[in-house]
């Protein structure tokens, strides 16, 4: 964030598309410090993501680090990890947050959480979690304003040149889904401009004069005068 400014975009920026481990680290104006390590690569989701292998952890003012519960051999309904820049009203899970990054917890509550703002970092040790259980070092208040926030990548340079395919790839559908076929638009292509949907939304609008009693239909010539 000192490179980049306090922006969630931003963090969403270095960690998405990126093909190997990460670790995202935040530190509050109180000095204390807390992040977590992901083994796989991130996506932006309303759904809980990571693997066996993520962790939870604090460095300051102490050291902990939670790992998952691996007696459970599922992961479906594990709260591993979370990362969401959309700014949905609710997600899939009901009462958890939505924009922002984090994980663990329950209830609705994440035992770690970065805000969607960058603006605050929490860090509850003592929530209860069946994914990572333990507690960690817990934190009074439990939540301060973001002072630096980084994303670390582990993956070496295969995982940096694949993250710059992801970059090209994504640039090329936006620019795609801004290009406009102005003949379907107005009705082009093979289809005759009657059996057109757009005909009916402006016939509904009274452009195409549908709403005049004589020129019902735009193919009807207009009577002599």
């Amino acid at each position: 964030s000192r490179a980049d400014g306090h922006s969630f975009n931003r963090l969403c920026h270095h960690t998405l598309g990126y093909m190997g481990p990460t670790i995202v680290v935040a530190k509050d104006k109180l000095g204390r410090v807390a992040g977590c390590y992901n083994h796989s690569r991130w996506i932006d989701s309303l759904s809980f993501q990571g693997s066996m292998d993520s962790v939870l952890f604090t460095l300051a003012p102490r050291f902990s680090a939670l790992k998952v519960d691996r007696s459970q051999k599922a992961c479906k309904g594990r709260h591993f990890l979370y990362l969401s820049s959309q700014t949905a009203t609710t997600n899939k899970h009901g009462r958890w947050p939505c924009g922002g990054c984090g994980g663990g917890g329950e209830g609705g509550r994440t035992r770690l959480w970065i805000d969607a703002e960058l603006e605050k970092l929490k860090w509850v040790g003592a929530a209860a979690c069946a994914t990572y259980p333990g507690g960690g070092d817990d934190w009074t208040p439990q939540d301060g304003e973001i002072e630096v926030c980084e994303v670390w990548g582990c993956g070496g340079r295969d995982a940096e040149v694949a993250q710059e395919q992801y970059r090209k790839r994504q640039a090329l559908m936006a620019e795609q889904a801004r290009k406009v076929d102005r003949q379907a638009m107005f009705g082009g292509g093979s289809s005759h401009w009657k059996d057109n949907p757009d005909k009916f939304i402006l016939d509904i609008a009274g452009i195409t004069g549908a709403g005049n009693d004589f020129y019902g239909d735009l193919d009807k010539e207009p009577p002599p005068e």
